[in-house]
């Protein structure tokens, strides 16, 4: 999407995970279907049917990159 529109005054939340993250600025996200914010994430947690579950290495396992983008 950057690529096509190109003067686009905001940034995307996901380009400044990593630098809140820096600055010692923890990040939750409440999202329903954008996987996008995943790779980001050192831990995940997935609610379904009112239980939650650690699904962080699953998210590894899918996405290898998960978690290490800030690096």
């Amino acid at each position: 999407m950057r690529k096509l529109v190109t003067d686009e005054p905001i940034v995307p939340f996901t380009d400044r995970i990593c630098e809140l993250k820096e600055m010692g600025i923890s990040t939750i996200l409440v999202i329903g279907g954008s996987g996008e914010c995943l790779r980001y994430a050192d831990t995940v947690l997935l609610m379904e049917n009112y239980r939650i579950s650690d699904r962080t290495e699953q998210v590894k396992e899918i996405l290898p990159e998960a978690g290490r983008l800030h690096v």
